[in-house]
Order: C-alpha cells, then sequence, then structure tokens
C-alpha cells in the first residue's frame, strides 16, 4: 500500500509504501507510527537536517579535527622526534622515560605526519563535538525540540 507524506526538511511530498492491513490503516496509532519512521524523503534530507540541528558540534569537530596537528606539534611532537623542553619532552622523561609506549607513541607518530595523525584528529573531532553537546545541554541551549509537545493529534480536532 501506498501512503502520501510530506518530508519534514523540503516540505516535498513523496510517496511511502508499506505493507499493512485494512485493519491497520484503521488504526491512528499504526499511521502516526509509520509518518515518524518516515519523516524524509532521501538521505540527503535526513542530512540537511541533522546539519540545521547541530551546527556548534560541526563546527566544533572539523575545528578540533583541523587543528588537531598544530595542537601535536605545539605539544613537542615534530616530525624529527620530541622536541626539547616541551611538554612532550616533560611528559617523556617524567612518565615514560625510555620505554614510550601507548599514547605517547601514538601522538608522536602522528607529529612525523604518518598514517596515525587521521585518527587522532578524528579523536579530537569527536571530543569536540561531544564537549560542544555537553555544553550546550548544560546551558539549556539545545536548539532540539519534542516535537510530540508541538504536535496537534488529530484526536485532539
Amino acid at each position: 500500500m501506498n501512503m502520501v507524506l510530506q518530508c519534514q526538511n523540503c516540505y516535498r511530498n513523496f510517496e511511502h509504501s508499506f505493507a499493512g492491513t485494512e485493519e491497520e490503516l484503521n488504526d491512528p496509532a499504526y499511521l502516526k507510527r509509520i509518518r515518524e519512521e518516515n519523516q524524509y524523503c532521501s538521505k540527503s534530507c535526513t542530512w540537511a537536517k541533522f546539519v540545521k540541528d547541530h551546527p556548534y558540534e560541526l563546527t566544533a569537530t572539523a575545528m578540533c579535527a583541523g587543528l588537531a596537528p598544530v595542537g601535536i606539534a605545539a605539544a613537542g611532537f615534530t616530525a624529527s622526534g620530541v622536541a626539547a623542553g616541551s611538554i612532550a619532552a616533560g611528559v617523556q622523561s617524567t612518565v615514560y622515560g625510555a620505554w614510550t609506549t601507548g599514547l605517547f607513541s601514538v601522538m608522536q607518530s602522528a607529529g612525523t605526519g604518518s598514517v596515525m595523525v587521521v585518527p587522532v584528529m578524528g579523536a579530537a573531532g569527536t571530543a569536540g563535538a561531544v564537549v560542544t553537546n555537553a555544553i550546550r545541554r548544560l546551558q539549556g541551549t539545545n536548539d532540539e525540540t519534542d516535537e510530540e509537545d508541538n504536535e496537534t493529534d488529530e484526536e485532539d480536532i
């Protein structure tokens, strides 16, 4: 069976095919669930809605990921090794000594510009999004609203 729905992003009408019995088609709760599960006409509209709803998180992700290599270099992880007198040199001498492993090794690899820079950038971007989202939620400035509160139920009319 087909049902005409309206996209919640671009407001175009689109047809959605679903399997439903006569009894289900007369059930308002079933029809409401079908509408909620199929709010967007395409994946691009789904992504556009996400971008509209989360501008700060996406900006923080891009900035943190882009600035990760700069931060790595500023901490003292360079292509020629750990920079003398840097934060990295202090951590290496205090914590690791001659046996550098784990996170320190990953940061050193990223500092040389190797393949490890991609996961470090991904982790930095994720951290930026998580922190930004947490701050917005603590401040109560999250743009997402509870759509159920804003909708008028057909039963109320």
